[in-house]
Parts: structure tokens; C-alpha cells; sequence
């Protein structure tokens, strides 16, 4: 019965392994918008390992092993740099278009579904270093993140709910609350936990987005305006003033008064225009 069970238990190793199609040579096609990998003229099945050759050194690295089936990206993989140093490992599989598992890196995690194009995989050779880094954060779809600087969920490829964010460099603890891919408030705290300042995301009536700072002990500090065709970002200030100076950079959205600001918001916030 033993000898049986072996027997068995071989044949089956054997068919599962006899299935698998990834000696090489490998071609890697363009079939219906898509990359596919072939294997000795057939589609590749089973764990690829691809190289990157340095002509100056004369040694070649491995940059990545990742799963294929049918010539397709669909499950476990990992990347390397140029270095063979380990950058991200992926551990899951595929379903409507999307990987599902998680992903682990030298100081993050994160786990869900990765909106990941499988082209990109096939043709990663260890040079796009920072896509590979970011990689579980930037195809996140659904899913949690948890690192060292950030902490926070996706939900349909926005940022949803409580985001945690640790600058180590300052000591800085950012808390901010997402809702559908916008940013509706943010509080800052300094590394004893006292408040520093509160950000806070209005969209008035024209469809702006106004951005305001105040400080721990509720004196205003400034406010930007943003275009409507997007959400929040530090990097798109169209109107910013402290006090009643204000300095415009585009004639394009209503300028508040000062008198508007703290008619909308003093009695929310209790706070003070900083002259």
C-alpha cells in the first residue's frame, strides 16, 4: 500500500510538472493590445525567472520571477534591482483582471487587489527601481497599507477612511480623514503629541476647494483656493494669503475677503485671522 501511495504520489508530481511549459527559448508576442510570453513556440506556463545581462561587469542578475499562465502574469512574483537586491514579493493570484494576495517589501505591506498591468512584469529588467518600490501602494485597487511612514486603505483605487502618516525625520504625526479619493480634514502633531495645526478641505458653492490652516491655538495661518477639476493637493495653490495680504497667482476663482473667511469659518473653528 505504501509502495503504491509513492508510485502515485510521483505521477502526480510528474504531470504537474510535465504541464508547466518554461524551459525557453522564450519570445514574448503582442496578441489582442496585450504581451503574451512564449515558450519553445507555445504559450509559457509555470515560474519564469528573467536576467539582466551587464556588459561592463560580464555577470547577469536575476530581476524577477513571476508565474504565467497561458504566456500571462498570473500569481506569485518577485522583483529585484540591478543589485539583486529583493524589492517587493507578491504572493497570490489573479481574478477579473486584478491580483489578488499581498505584498511584502523591506519596510511595508500591504493586502487586496492590485489594479497591475501584467505587461509591465514581463517586460521589468530591474531598472524602474521607484515603480517597483511603490508598487504595493500605487496599483493598490482595494486593499490596506501599512508601512513605516503610512498607514491607510483604498477602496474601488481612492483613498478612503483614516490615513496615518509619521514624518521620521520631524517627528511628525499626520492624521487625515479620506472620503472617495478626497481629502476632507488633516491634523498634524508634534512628536509629544500636541497639536501643531488642522488642515480642512471645503468645497464652497462654486465648486472650489478651500484649504484652510489654522494652528493649535486656533489663529488662522493661511488658505489656498484650488480648481474644481480636481481634489486637494499640496501642490496645486492657485489663491494663498495670511491675513488680509493676499497674492494671487491666477485670476480664475472668486478671491475670498477676509470678512468671508471668518464669517464661514470662526464660528466652526474659533480661530483669529494672523496679521
Amino acid at each position: 500500500m505504501k509502495k503504491l501511495l509513492l508510485v502515485v504520489l510521483a505521477l502526480v508530481t510528474f504531470i504537474f510538472t510535465g504541464c508547466d511549459n518554461n524551459e525557453g527559448p522564450f519570445e514574448v508576442r503582442r496578441e489582442n493590445g496585450h504581451k503574451v510570453l512564449y515558450s519553445n513556440g507555445k504559450l509559457a506556463k509555470g515560474m519564469i525567472s528573467s536576467t539582466w545581462y551587464d556588459y561592463n561587469s560580464g555577470e547577469s542578475v536575476v530581476t524577477s520571477t513571476y508565474y504565467v499562465e497561458k504566456g500571462i502574469p498570473a500569481g506569485d512574483f518577485i522583483l529585484y534591482d540591478r543589485k539583486g537586491n529583493l524589492l517587493v514579493k507578491f504572493e497570490g493570484k489573479t481574478k477579473d483582471g486584478l491580483f489578488v494576495g499581498k505584498m511584502t517589501g523591506e519596510k511595508y505591506k500591504s493586502k487586496g487587489e492590485y489594479n497591475l498591468n501584467p505587461d509591465w512584469l514581463l517586460t521589468y529588467d530591474g531598472n524602474a527601481f521607484y515603480q517597483a518600490v511603490n508598487l504595493y501602494k500605487d496599483v493598490l485597487y482595494t486593499g490596506k497599507i501599512d508601512s513605516e511612514t503610512e498607514k491607510y486603505e483604498k477602496l474601488n483605487g481612492k483613498r478612503n477612511g483614516r490615513v496615518e502618516i509619521y514624518d521620521s525625520r520631524t517627528g511628525v504625526k499626520t492624521e487625515e480623514i479620506w472620503k472617495d479619493g478626497e481629502e476632507k480634514i488633516s491634523k498634524s502633531y508634534y512628536n509629544d503629541g500636541k497639536l501643531m495645526l488642522i488642515e480642512d478641505y471645503v468645497k464652497d458653492e462654486t465648486g472650489n476647494y478651500t484649504r484652510i490652516f489654522f494652528t493649535k491655538d486656533g489663529k488662522l495661518k493661511s488658505i489656498s483656493l484650488y480648481p474644481n477639476l480636481r481634489a486637494p493637493s499640496h501642490y496645486s495653490n492657485l489663491l494663498m494669503f495670511s491675513g488680509s495680504h493676499a497674492n494671487m497667482l491666477g485670476n480664475y476663482f472668486k478671491t475670498m475677503t477676509e470678512e468671508e473667511v471668518l464669517a464661514k469659518y470662526s464660528k466652526k473653528y474659533n480661530f483669529k485671522i494672523i496679521n
